[in-house]
């Protein structure tokens, strides 16, 4: 007979044995008799044996059910401590059900203490928070296998942008983890040194996030890794991302093969979520490609064949570089005409590999990265150290253009999707019916609209403490803005910067509700986004409240500063 589990409710013994003999049955009723008096017997002898003596000298009764529960427990946590990564997840998981790879939340925080190391700075290196493995809204292949990361450094300035990625992630019910990498916490000298690429104006932008303000977000199931600090990353912040992805997939791999993860997507923390990104096989016409001829599925990853957005880098790495020096005169990398890479290597986030060959690419990035640096200090010289990185090892993309916006033009990036909306509201920016949009918005320009550029957008000019709990959200533009923007580019700006703007004031809405006191929130309207100051000019940033360098307030009376607390 099978052994019943313990806990489980005993079957009558109509369901044990169906053929009985009569025999046996009065065998065992004559057998009773004995039994109780055996069981008697046994449990004296568990009473006497219940009984401990306390450091005092006090006789205490323990149970021997408190006893069992002290076994199991301990044999429970031991066993969570020691399972090997799960079994890959069905195809089609049930829309809503919990993933049956994710372990309990001890399991969690016993890998979280694993891989993270104390520091006496106060910002602990590793795994602060492991991210925490969430379905999604839609029906189709399981997309927990998809690990999201993204590497920031721990100013303010990336700081809230890092905020809207997370948090537009869970708007759009994206499914598998996102984790969030920190670089540049343990150096104060930071906040002082002067980029020659600064690209956001110097102060309170520069100031490093405390830990308390990295470890919270909207989206509770996101990952923080924090990385040592870089050499040469202090003068030249770019140095951070090939290096920090370098570390995280040689440490955290024990937390990424916990669950099975196979399908790593790099972006960066400029990045707004539309939709979610999948790894379901797409139709061709859910697709946009300059590059190459589609079929269904191109946008899957498959192990030697990463998949990535097109960008506008061509092939000028063959020729701006002396490629034999930097990646080794039999590297395959050599062998790549101009006209070759641009169709393969053109690449840029979001970048999708295999684990394994993300794994393979990182080191060979990071070093790359430090010889592109000795020849010229450009903000793409990542892109470039990835670009042959990725051809050292031959690993061709497949290049799609449909996933982001960032910019305006023709082709390339998603501009054919949005150039055929009928219509769309400012202030509720929704893609119509039977149309298509972009996966992300790439806050990487200046979005001005319409054509007399009144309303704008660029990330620099937004306050750099805008989630604190006392700072006004962003004034909206008109909700007719797509409408009365008549250039190709005025509206494909005006889409962005709607969005752009939408989101920046959800996602500040729901973070001050979450964590600032009812009485401190400020939910007015009051900042304008401007490329030149008009008002308030003379007010000093270090000293006055709500003193912006590229953003002014609007909608208070002329004195409004005068009558502050």
């Amino acid at each position: 007979m099978p052994r019943r589990q313990v806990g489980t409710k005993r079957a009558p013994e109509s369901d044990i044995e169906t053929a009985q003999s009569s025999d046996n049955k009065s065998e065992k009723e004559n057998n009773l008799p004995k039994l109780f008096i055996g069981l008697a017997v046994f449990g004296v002898v568990l009473y006497i044996a219940s009984l401990v003596l306390e450091p005092s000298g006090a006789v205490v009764p323990v149970t021997v059910q408190d006893q069992f529960t002290q076994i199991r427990n301990a044999r429970l946590d031991e066993i969570k401590g020691q399972l090997p990564p799960p079994n890959p997840p069905p195809e089609a998981p049930v829309v809503g059900a919990a993933d049956p790879r994710e372990l309990t939340e001890a399991a969690r925080i016993a890998m979280q203490q694993r891989l993270t190391t104390p520091s006496e700075d106060g910002y602990p290196t590793g795994y602060v928070r492991v991210p925490k493995l969430v379905g999604g809204k839609k029906d189709h292949y399981d997309d927990g296998r998809l690990h999201i990361i993204f590497s920031s450094g721990c100013n303010y300035f990336q700081h809230w942008q890092s905020e809207m990625l997370l948090a537009t992630a869970k708007y759009v019910g994206q499914r598998g983890r996102v984790t969030r990498i920190v670089s540049g916490c343990h150096d104060k000298k930071a906040e002082k040194i002067n980029h020659k690429h600064q690209t956001f104006p110097k102060g309170t932008n520069d100031l490093l996030v405390p830990f308390k303000e990295l470890n919270r977000s909207v989206n509770d199931n996101f990952g923080l890794y924090i990385t040592p600090t870089f050499e040469g990353a202090m003068h030249f912040p770019w140095i951070n991302k090939p290096s920090s992805i370098d570390y995280f997939i040689q440490h955290a791999r024990p937390d990424l093969d916990r669950l099975g993860e196979t399908v790593i997507a790099i972006l960066d923390p400029d990045f707004v979520f539309l939709e979610a990104l999948t790894q379901q096989p797409l139709d061709v016409d859910s697709m946009l490609s300059t590059v190459g001829t589609l079929t269904k599925g191109d946008n899957v990853v498959r192990r030697g064949r990463p998949v990535a957005q097109h960008y506008g880098l061509g092939g000028g790495w063959v020729s701006r570089f002396d490629v034999a020096s930097i990646a080794g005169k039999d590297s395959h990398a050599t062998t790549y005409s101009a006209g070759t890479a641009a169709k393969h290597f053109a690449v840029g986030p979001p970048l999708m590999l295999h684990v394994d060959d993300l794994a393979d690419l990182a080191p060979i990035w990071r070093k790359n990265m430090v010889e592109v640096l000795k020849v010229e200090k450009d903000i793409l010289a990542d892109m470039w150290a990835y670009c042959m990185a990725a051809a050292h090892l031959k690993l061709e993309h497949t290049i799609l253009d449909q996933f982001m916006l960032s910019t305006w033009g023709n082709s390339g990036q998603s501009f054919p999707w949005v150039n055929k909306l009928p219509e769309l509201s400012c202030l509720e920016p929704k893609i119509a019916p039977g149309h298509h949009g972009p996966t992300f918005i790439h806050m990487a320009s200046n979005f001005k609209a319409p054509e007399s550029k009144k309303w704008m957008f660029h990330k620099g000019h937004v306050p750099a403490k805008i989630l604190d709990c006392g700072t006004p959200l962003i004034i909206n533009a008109p909700d007719d803005l797509w409408g009365i923007s008549k250039s190709t580019t005025t509206k494909q700006c005006a889409f962005t910067l709607c969005n752009i703007v939408k989101n920046l004031n959800r996602v500040a809405t729901d973070y001050k509700q979450k964590f600032c006191k009812p009485e401190e929130i400020e939910s007015r309207h009051l900042v304008r986004l401007i490329q030149s100051k008009e008002l308030d000019r003379g007010c000093n940033q270090a000293k006055d409240k709500w003193c912006y360098p590229l953003a002014q307030i609007e909608g208070l009376d002329k004195n409004w500063r005068a009558k502050l607390d």
